[in-house]
């Protein structure tokens, strides 16, 4: 029994100073937030782009038929 007592207080000794320890410094380090930070912001952009893209599409083809069909309608002599 008291070997088992002996055991735990230096298991978690020593996974404090080796686990733990490593895992606070990691969670110390911030260096790749921001790589994150414009991972995300850059996801974001491309995907409002990608969603505007199919009212932008529509509104210069409907612009595109209207210019279309004025210039079929006007001849030569009508400028």
């Amino acid at each position: 029994m008291k070997f088992s007592i002996h055991f735990r207080k230096i298991f978690h000794k020593r996974f404090r100073e080796t686990i733990g320890g490593n895992v606070r410094a990691f969670a110390r380090k911030d260096a790749g937030a921001v790589t994150v930070d414009w991972v995300v912001l850059s996801a974001a952009v491309v995907g409002l782009l990608a969603a505007g893209y199919g009212y932008l599409r529509s509104g210069t083809l409907d612009l595109a038929d209207g210019t279309e069909s004025y210039l079929g309608a006007t001849g030569p002599r009508d400028f």
